[in-house]
C-alpha cells in the first residue's frame, strides 16, 4: 500500500465506511480523525487543514478519493476540533506534531510515510518583499495572532471573524485581512458580509460550535505563537539543504485568485527542494481551494495518485 502525504488547506454528507477513531501518541497526545482503508494497492491519503478549520472541511470530497479505493486519514491536528487542545506553546513544536502523525500513520499500518523537514520562514522577510513587489504584507495578520489577548479577541467576535476568515470577496484581504491591524479593527467594529456561494449549509453553525468550545482559538493560534517565539527554530537550526530535498514526487494545487498563500509564489518555494518530480496545478479559487473547488483538487490527487 502506498501512502500520499498531502497538506492543504460540513457536517456535510457522510462517507460510507467512514470511521471516527481516537489514537494517542508515545507521549500521551490524543488525537481524533476520520478514516477509511484503502482497497488492494490504492493510495492512503492524509489530508490535513488548516486555520482556522477541522478535519470536516474534506468531508465533502472525499468520497471522490474512496469511491475509487483509495484510503485517507482525515485528522483534527493538535489544538482543533476533537483532538487534545494544550495550552502550552511547547506543544506545537513542528517536529513533535510531525513525528505523532508518522506514528499515527504506522498506526494503521501504512508501510511508508513522508515528513518533510522543515525550513525557516521567514516572517518578516516575506512581509517586506510583499510590501515592495504586491504593495501590502501577505502575513501581516501573523502579529495580530502573536498578541497576548488575540484569542479572546477573536473568540468575543467569533461570527465576525468567521466572515473575515471565510470571505466572499477575496480580493479584499490584503486591506482587511492582511494589513497591520486589520483583523482586530473587523472583529471589534462587529464587521459581517453574506456567506460566499460556495460555502455549504451547516458549515458555518458546524464551525461556531467547534470554535466555541473551552480555549479552542487559543489552542489554534499557539502554532503562530510557537512559531514566532521560537519554539521549532532549534530543530530546523539542525538541518542542512540536503536534509531537506523532499526525496518523493511532488504535486502542489493552490488558489489562483489566493492574495495571501499566492500561487504565483508557489514553484520557486517549493520546487527547489524536490528531487523526484514536481507538478503543480492552478486552481480557479480563493484561499479555501477545498471548499470552494473540491471536486477539482480531488481529480487532480487521483491522477497523482495513478502517475
Amino acid at each position: 500500500m502506498r501512502f500520499i502525504n498531502l497538506i492543504l488547506a460540513a457536517s456535510l454528507p457522510l462517507i460510507s465506511a467512514l470511521e471516527s477513531r481516537i489514537f494517542s501518541s508515545y507521549d500521551g497526545t490524543t488525537y481524533v480523525y476520520d478514516y477509511v482503508p484503502a482497497r488492494g494497492d490504492n493510495s492512503t491519503f492524509l489530508l490535513l487543514h488548516g486555520f482556522p478549520s477541522t478535519r470536516k472541511e474534506w468531508r465533502s470530497h472525499i468520497s471522490k478519493l474512496t469511491d475509487e479505493g483509495h484510503g485517507v486519514i482525515v485528522p483534527d491536528l493538535l489544538g482543533y476540533g476533537d483532538s487534545d487542545m494544550p495550552l502550552e506553546l511547547e506543544a506545537y513544536n513542528l517536529k513533535t506534531i510531525s513525528g505523532h502523525f508518522a506514528e499515527l500513520v504506522k498506526h494503521e499500518n501504512i508501510d511508508k510515510s513522508y515528513n518533510a523537514p522543515g525550513i525557516n520562514f521567514d516572517v518578516d522577510g516575506f512581509n517586506v518583499q510583499g510590501l515592495k513587489q504586491l504593495g501590502y504584507m501577505p502575513f501581516g495578520y501573523w502579529y495580530f495572532f502573536n498578541s497576548f489577548d488575540a484569542a479572546s479577541v477573536l473568540t468575543q467576535n467569533l461570527d465576525s471573524f468567521f466572515h473575515l476568515a471565510f470571505h466572499n470577496n477575496a480580493s479584499d484581504l490584503p486591506q482587511t485581512f492582511c494589513a497591520l491591524g486589520a483583523v482586530r479593527a473587523w472583529v471589534t467594529a462587529n464587521t459581517t458580509t453574506p456567506d460566499p456561494e460556495w460555502l455549504e449549509p451547516g458549515f458555518k453553525p458546524l464551525w461556531i460550535s467547534l470554535f466555541s468550545k473551552r480555549d479552542a482559538m487559543q489552542a489554534a493560534l499557539n502554532y503562530y505563537q510557537s512559531f514566532l517565539r521560537g519554539y521549532s527554530a532549534v530543530d530546523e537550526a539542525r538541518l542542512t539543504d540536503e536534509n531537506r530535498k523532499i526525496k518523493v514526487p511532488v504535486m502542489a494545487t493552490g488558489g489562483t485568485k489566493d492574495p495571501v498563500t499566492r500561487f504565483d509564489q508557489l514553484k520557486s518555494e517549493t520546487e527547489p527542494w524536490t528531487t523526484k518530480g514536481y507538478t503543480q496545478h492552478a486552481v480557479e479559487a480563493d484561499h479555501w481551494v477545498i471548499l470552494e473547488a473540491g471536486d477539482v483538487v480531488m481529480d487532480h490527487l487521483k491522477n497523482f495518485a495513478r502517475q
